[in-house]
């Protein structure tokens, strides 16, 4: 086929399933996969956001709505997807929009 490179998915819930414990096992493998067979890697990172949903953060960031806030609908529904602003600065400019 004359590839010479590959593109794969990497998910931040694979390399930290649990908090502050990293597993970089699977990206050892594709890596030694691509110099085993003399390709270069590219590797596409799904952390926070993919398609703007949170699909791939770890099971512990899922859970912590406190800490991981959730974007909200304009009408105060929430929604799966991480917010980029913390909560103390989302409230902050929720109040100041509604002045």
């Amino acid at each position: 086929m004359n590839l010479n490179t590959v593109l794969v998915p990497v998910a931040w819930e694979t390399i930290e399933p649990e908090e502050g414990k990293f597993d970089f096992s699977n990206v050892d493998g594709l890596l030694k996969g691509a110099r085993d067979n003399d390709l270069r890697l590219v590797i596409l990172w799904f952390g926070a956001w993919k398609n703007t949903y949170s699909s791939y953060v770890p099971a512990w960031v899922k859970r912590d709505q406190t800490r991981f806030a959730r974007v909200q609908t304009s009408d105060g529904h929430g929604t799966e997807r991480l917010s980029p602003f913390p909560p103390p600065l989302a409230m902050l400019m929720l109040s100041h929009s509604l002045d």
